[in-house]
């Protein structure tokens, strides 16, 4: 069943792209995230933040930025997690395109410029994402990770493992409208299963480009070691959806064997540090 959000009104009318951002306890590292985004060269924006019920002082941060710039709408919520989140900020968005975002994330300055003038320029994709980088809070280590920009080297892609980022994705309204929004039985991984769905009905993309820096922090270390079993859990499940969907062949699903030895062994490891 298609998850669906009665539409709100956000304050702005039809601004190109909406930005959707969900943050819990973020105090550290949203000032900088939201600064990207109003440092962006393309301006027809709205940016759409879900404050879900923290704790520290992410609520003062952002309604200090709302009062700066009336482009950024700070909805302050209990918490409910990341997946009904953004469901309910795509309900409160007016851009033909909604960019995802994170708060422990960079967006390099022309990123959205790049990814409205690749839709705008290009009908027949419903979403495009981007190479990214990873920073290392601990010692600064970088890693580039750089996806597969073809659709059909990322359909075949997926049947294996995520081929997008998260936070660098930028999707049609009109294609969430066709498929749904996120599968809110996903706590964790909940944009891979979304993708499997979009990339069965539509043609999708990569950048090459470095368009996204993510913060590899220790707390989100700690998180994802904590919630290693529930990850893996979703992640087959994600994984079994996926190939459902893009390639139901007998061979496809050695991957979900792949893809449990693999979470097996990362548990393992894990717990040996």
């Amino acid at each position: 069943m298609k998850q669906k959000y009665r539409k709100e009104e956000s304050g702005l009318n039809n601004p190109v792209v909406s930005i959707i951002m969900s943050v819990y306890n973020e105090q550290a590292h949203v000032g900088e995230a939201v600064e990207s985004i109003l440092n962006q060269t393309f301006n027809d924006f709205e940016f759409i933040i879900l404050n879900d019920g923290s704790l520290d002082l992410t609520q003062k941060i952002l309604e200090k930025y709302k009062q700066k710039d009336p482009r950024i709408k700070v909805y302050n919520q209990k918490n409910i997690g990341l997946t009904k989140s953004l469901n309910k900020a795509i309900g409160f968005a007016n851009g033909r395109y909604i960019a995802r975002f994170d708060a422990d994330e960079i967006s390099v300055e022309m990123r959205l410029e790049k990814q409205v003038a690749f839709l705008d320029a290009h009908p027949e994709i419903g979403m495009v994402g981007s190479s990214c980088r990873n920073i290392k809070d601990t010692d600064g280590k970088e890693e580039d990770w750089v996806f597969p920009s073809e659709n059909d080297k990322i359909r075949s892609g997926l049947i294996r493992n995520n081929m997008f980022n998260h936070g660098s994705v930028m999707i049609r309204k009109e294609v969430l409208d066709s498929v749904g929004l996120y599968n809110e039985s996903f706590y964790f991984v909940q944009d891979y299963e979304l993708w499997g769905r979009v990339a069965k009905n539509f043609k999708v993309f990569n950048l090459p480009e470095i368009l996204l820096i993510r913060k590899v922090t220790r707390n989100s270390i700690s998180q994802q070691r904590k919630n290693m079993k529930q990850i893996a859990i979703l992640h087959i499940k994600a994984q079994l959806s996926v190939i459902r969907n893009l390639n139901p062949s007998i061979f496809a699903y050695l991957y979900l064997i792949k893809g449990f030895l693999h979470f097996a062994y990362w548990a393992l490891f894990s717990s040996l540090k």
